[in-house]
């Protein structure tokens, strides 16, 4: 998603692009530290502009992870954007290898239970009847 924006000064307006990037952090994680890193890895990539300074915000509990939402401004879109997000999230996640951060994956588990065999293997005591 990219929004627009504009910022002006006394001799020219330049257009500006904030790209939202999604990242998902590990329940067990420090968020406050997730979101530090996510801004220092964006500040560290080429097209970046410092100012304004990228932002982190957590914005929900998801189902599987703690979701936090990085805005980074670039003045060049032209120049793709979809790149700048990948070498941002690239740089994310070597910043999280490093640190020890961690980026979740849904995990999903199978239950089986089995039923008591006095029962005919039915819920409630209830014996099947053949189909005549």
């Amino acid at each position: 998603m990219v929004d627009t924006s504009y910022e002006c000064t006394t001799s020219k307006v330049f257009k500006v692009f904030v790209v939202r990037i999604p990242v998902g952090i590990a329940y067990s994680s420090d968020v406050r530290k997730a979101m530090y890193l996510s801004k220092e890895a964006a500040k560290q990539t080429t097209r970046i502009i410092q100012e304004p300074p990228p932002r982190c915000l957590l914005v929900a509990f998801g189902e599987s992870s703690i979701d936090l939402e990085l805005g980074a401004w670039i003045s060049d879109p032209d120049n793709g954007v979809k790149n700048v997000k990948s070498d941002v999230l690239l740089k994310i996640w070597e910043t999280f290898q490093e640190q020890g951060g961690e980026i979740p994956f849904p995990r999903r588990g199978i239950h089986l239970r089995t039923r008591p065999t006095e029962t005919g293997g039915m819920a409630g005591g209830q014996q099947e009847t053949p189909l005549r």
